[in-house]
């Protein structure tokens, strides 16, 4: 693989010392998120392809609301496109790796070692991102909250899209593979949305799954962050936002139990 520097992954030496370390081995942590930072800044053409896709999806929204106020549907728009961005950072990530993670898993890499070195970096690249997604629209378009508030809503959308591409790419066996589900796995956060149908019409296994997507939480927090003339329930926020980091959680958990399912 392209920028693959190799390094040694520290192991335990007995089965004993094995358990007991922690669920994730920092120092393999950090060999890891080194590792994995020095292979995207060394493919520059497809990390600057992955940057660059902020700013064209905030160009498509200001082209839409230019001139316009601010809408919910303006916030739906940006957390389904920060979703969008942190799932489509993900979704190739372990496929492209199969062949290395299962050698380094035969000489002791830990499976959490290796998803939370994933999370790091790519929870990085998505800061830059949700960065340029708001301070593009911002130009363009007022918006009705703090803009540091707004990107942490984001940032957190973005995060639980991630987890969701890593999802995605411990299920695929390979990168084309990965990237094929990914509209199939976005198609419901639009579907189940209430943008589409009015949530009284929710019932039974649709009213479970729209409670399960990232879009309604994320949504959600932007909305209760960007009301108008109303103080903001901080209560509620914080709900919102701790949702968020349970289906990040689970997400991620969900990744590692397939990565060990395939060995």
């Amino acid at each position: 693989m392209r920028g693959y520097i190799p390094e040694p992954i520290p192991v335990a030496h007995s089965e004993a010392a094995s358990s007991r370390r922690l669920f994730v081995d920092m120092r393999q942590v950090s060999i890891l998120s080194s590792r994995y930072l020095s292979v995207i800044v060394g493919d520059f053409g497809y990390t600057l392809l992955l940057l660059a896709q902020a700013p064209m999806v905030a160009g498509l929204i200001c082209l839409r609301w230019h001139n316009a106020p601010a809408t919910p549907s303006l916030y739906f728009c940006l957390a389904l496109g920060a979703i969008w961005l942190g799932c489509v950072n993900a979704c190739r990530e372990i496929a492209k790796e199969r062949d290395i993670y299962e050698r380094e898993r035969r000489i002791g890499l830990q499976i959490g070692a290796y998803v939370v070195s994933k999370v790091q970096v790519l929870a990085l690249l998505a800061a830059v991102q949700c960065a340029l997604l708001v301070g593009v629209v911002a130009q363009y378009v007022t918006l009705s909250a703090s803009l540091v508030l707004i990107y942490i809503a984001l940032w957190a959308a973005a995060l639980a899209g991630t987890a969701m591409g890593l999802a995605i790419s411990a299920l695929a066996g390979t990168p084309d593979l990965a990237v094929g589900l990914v509209p199939v796995v976005m198609f419901p956060q639009i579907l189940f949305s209430k943008f589409v149908l009015s949530e009284r019409y929710l019932r039974g296994l649709a009213h479970v799954i729209e409670r399960s997507t990232i879009t309604k939480w994320s949504y959600e927090l932007l909305e209760e962050l960007t009301r108008r003339h109303q103080s903001v329930d901080w209560a509620q926020a914080l709900s919102h936002l701790a949702v968020l980091g349970l289906i990040t959680a689970a997400l991620l958990s969900l990744c590692m139990v397939l990565l060990k399912l395939r060995e």
